[in-house]
């Protein structure tokens, strides 16, 4: 990764993976009476093309990247197919939850971006053994930069999830939470 300290590579369904590791880890139930699956959370850097032994990147040719695998709870190693894109992203996230983000009964789950990519990445589960992202723009609020990360709160005991942001603004400046007051559940 552009410095003499070899960083091992893994290649995941031809999906080439550099450095980073596991994150986070969460058991989620694909519907209220079913027995949960395992959702794990992968962060680090993705190159996308092919590599031989001794080849040498640089930070500019690689990107951020999460990806959250889902596995049965058995002793199956096959990852379950149920995210859009695979759960890929090209974002540096932190934190992954599951929680009913729009009130229907089932396990939602949302992954938690980091360092001015702070807006949520929803995945609504659709009742059928997937998930689809929410991709609703109107949901979080567009005018806010340097946001450094988020999370889903009822705040004010109302049953509907309000989010919160970390601004980040300058070194000098006080780091002031933005919190925005949910109106209606989350729907796509």
């Amino acid at each position: 990764m552009g410095d003499s300290n070899p960083t091992q590579v893994k290649i995941h369904n031809g999906n080439t993976f550099i450095g980073g590791g596991f994150w986070d880890s969460v058991f989620l139930k694909l519907s209220p009476n079913e027995t949960p699956i395992s959702i794990i959370h992968y962060a680090g850097n993705f190159y996308n093309g092919e590599l031989s032994q001794g080849d040498v990147l640089t930070n500019e040719q690689t990107n951020l990247i999460s990806k959250i695998f889902a596995f049965d709870t058995s002793l199956s190693s096959n990852e379950l197919p149920i995210f859009p894109n695979n759960g890929i992203h090209q974002e540096n996230v932190n934190f992954i939850e599951v929680m009913d983000v729009n009130v229907d009964g089932y396990d939602d789950v949302v992954k938690y971006p980091y360092r001015y990519e702070g807006k949520p990445i929803v995945y609504i589960n659709n009742t059928s053994g997937s998930f689809t992202e929410l991709t609703n723009s109107n949901v979080f609020p567009s005018n806010i930069d340097f946001v450094d990360t988020s999370q889903f709160i009822d705040i004010n005991g109302d049953g509907i999830l309000d989010i919160i942001f970390r601004h980040s603004g300058t070194s000098n400046e006080y780091i002031q939470p933005l919190l925005f007051i949910g109106r209606k559940p989350l729907i796509d």
